[in-house]
């Protein structure tokens, strides 16, 4: 008998979307705050501030009011534009560029960077599809990847040249939580042991002999480039694995890994569209 254990993110309580905590946390680290004051700054103080460009959906125009209030507050000089309305995707995404090329050249040496505001899809701000060349990362049923990183190039020489972020919101509620989030963070970071917890959630590779090598490998980068001061914590969905738990308390294992906090949540492994794995084991 062969029991699937799904271990859905449906249940998640206090974590609400995965979704959302990866935007705050990659967002909070590309756009990095700096503190000022709220009254009025003089044209000098305003040319020699960071620029921020905020590239929202028309939808998401209140979300991008709070965004540039909040941000203005704390020493940017942000600039807002909304995506052009076209259904002409490729366009669009040219479109795009170019207006974060035209700002960046306006911001002169002022340091410089972009938040995406809107979800990753042709509806709203598109990302880049890209070839996979490299056939150990190539999926068999799809050769493309969704990418935003020809929206850093500013040159044409193919490298990012500014730092950039997207809030993958597809609501103002969505938009205004993540805001809420950030900005508590900032002002109110919440201390704690979780501050010193990275945690992993694996999956199986299915490759066969290759997958001892593969965790031997990540077993090897792990020792090595996390630092000593970390508490590291591993749930690995394989069996036979001493980091495996019964299978009937996977999902909850998960999720309490989740409520309990951590500086970084990792999952590796292939994933679904609604699970992180599915486990499949004898008994």
């Amino acid at each position: 008998m062969i029991d699937r254990v799904v271990v859905s993110l449906r249940r998640m309580s206090a974590v609400k979307t995965l979704r959302n905590a990866c935007a705050a946390l990659f967002i909070a680290g590309a756009v990095h705050s700096v503190r000022g004051e709220t009254a009025a700054r003089s044209d000098a103080a305003i040319a020699a501030a960071p620029t921020l460009l905020i590239i929202h959906t028309p939808a998401l125009a209140p979300t991008a009011d709070a965004w540039a209030e909040y941000r203005t507050a704390t020493g940017w000089n942000v600039v807002r534009r909304a995506t052009p309305d076209s259904d002409n995707v490729p366009w669009r995404r040219e479109q795009i560029r170019r207006t974060i090329r035209e700002e960046a050249a306006a911001a002169g040496a002022s340091p410089f960077a972009i938040m995406l505001l809107g979800d990753a899809d042709d509806d709203a701000i598109p990302p880049w599809m890209r070839t996979q060349h490299d056939d150990s990362l190539r999926d068999w049923t799809f050769d493309a990847y969704a990418t935003d990183l020809p929206y850093q190039f500013i040159n044409d020489d193919q490298s990012p040249d500014v730092p950039l972020g997207r809030i993958p919101a597809r609501t103002n509620a969505e938009g205004l939580a993540i805001l809420a989030k950030i900005a508590q963070y900032e002002h109110e970071p919440a201390l704690g042991t979780w501050r010193r917890r990275v945690t992993f959630v694996a999956g199986e590779g299915h490759y066969g002999p290759a997958d001892a090598l593969l965790e031997q490998m990540f077993s090897r980068m792990v020792d090595q480039l996390v630092p000593t001061m970390f508490d590291v914590s591993m749930t690995y969905m394989k069996p036979s694995s001493p980091y495996c738990p019964p299978a009937a308390d996977i999902t909850q294992t998960i999720l309490d890994r989740l409520e309990d906090g951590a500086l970084l949540f990792m999952f590796v492994g292939h994933g679904n569209a609604d699970a992180f794995d599915d486990l499949y084991c004898l008994g």
